[in-house]
């Protein structure tokens, strides 16, 4: 998916994704997530070839308490200085509208972001939300989620191999990706073409999310073999947690 960029095979639709995953952000053809009050992270092949214009963001409206995707325009966008064959394959896009500065108006929700002590033990399940394709082949209209598990790499790397992308093995880095796929390997729930970029998401005790994972790639089929789920690839957010930063401050 990384050259083609990568909703959500099998899962669930969201009835409400202003209240399950008010951080969404889209753009053309690629998922990203709300970080900070004017800063987008999404995947780097989504933008690595076109930085875009605009980016769609979800706001609340003060006056009328309506939810609706608000039309931003871009500042200007940075992919990692070391990505490469889909590592390190992180984004960001700072937006020309600061909404911390608008909070009369409008109310956004970013997502806070894990650090460098994140570990995949510490969590039994993760949460993706996408528009990507489903297991009709088609684009969704409406937002999904599916609630998926973390697997180590040999799992990924043995997945790959039996739905014949073995030659992808050789790219994987658990210190820069998660693996991650359903959590009954026989179950469909997947990400697909059109959910790149797009938040992988844990949740604290007190029912805080965080952004812990950036969909990335994985098998051209996406879970939608009958037999068996798809292992994917996400670029591993704790990995980038000074690169994020030291970003920010040199836009400001």
């Amino acid at each position: 998916w990384a050259n083609a960029k990568t909703t959500v095979i099998d899962g669930e639709v969201v009835k409400d994704p202003a209240e399950a995953a008010p951080f969404m952000v889209r753009l053309e053809g690629c998922g990203a997530s709300l970080i900070d009050y004017d800063l987008v992270m999404t995947a780097a092949h989504c933008i690595d070839k076109s930085i875009p214009s605009h980016v769609y963001v979800i706001v609340e409206v003060v006056a009328t308490h309506q939810k609706t995707y608000l039309k931003v325009p871009v500042k200007t966008a940075s992919v990692h200085p070391n990505y490469k064959n889909s590592s390190y394959d992180f984004a960001l896009i700072k937006l020309a509208i600061d909404f911390k500065e608008h909070t009369d108006k409008v109310i956004v929700r970013p997502i806070q972001v894990v650090d460098q002590t994140f570990k995949t033990s510490d969590y039994k399940t993760t949460q993706v939300f996408g528009y990507g394709t489903t297991e009709t082949g088609r684009v969704s209209p409406v937002m999904k989620t599916a609630v998926l598990r973390f697997y180590q790499k040999d799992d990924a790397a043995k997945f790959l191999k039996v739905t014949g992308g073995g030659a992808f093995a050789a790219n994987l880095n658990e210190k820069t990706q998660l693996f991650v796929g359903p959590k009954n390997i026989f179950s469909r729930d997947s990400v697909c073409y059109g959910d790149s970029g797009g938040p992988l998401v844990v949740y604290e005790a007190d029912g805080t999310p965080k952004l812990t994972g950036v969909v990335s790639w994985g098998s051209p089929t996406c879970g939608r073999s009958p037999k068996r789920g798809a292992i994917a690839m996400f670029a591993r957010v704790s990995a980038v947690a000074d690169w994020v930063e030291s970003t920010a401050l040199s836009w400001e």
